[in-house]
């Protein structure tokens, strides 16, 4: 490969990269992006305050061994809220 080959290839990317960030569908899939993010955020904060087991770290008692279970997960409450707002957009930025 020669310089001139390598310069027609960033070009041709720069092209790209261009038109894909003019692109009104590009603005509407970041849109979509920070809807799901935002909603997954918001889900995961309104979960952790208004049910105490996600929240407060379990004392022994009455089926300890789940709630502590419930609560330990609960860290991973965001990341798939997450991934499932961001498959929704997803399929909506299809249509």
């Amino acid at each position: 490969m020669n310089i001139e080959s390598l310069q027609s290839y960033f070009d041709q990317f720069v092209q790209n990269i261009i038109q894909w960030s003019t692109s009104p569908d590009f603005y509407a899939q970041c849109g979509l992006i920070l809807i799901a993010i935002t909603t997954a955020l918001t889900l995961t904060y309104l979960l952790k305050n208004y049910f105490p087991v996600l929240r407060d770290e379990p004392k022994p008692g009455y089926l300890f061994f789940l709630r502590n279970k419930i609560y330990q997960i609960s860290d991973l409450l965001f990341p798939l809220l997450n991934i499932t707002c961001l498959g929704i957009a997803v399929e909506l930025s299809i249509y």
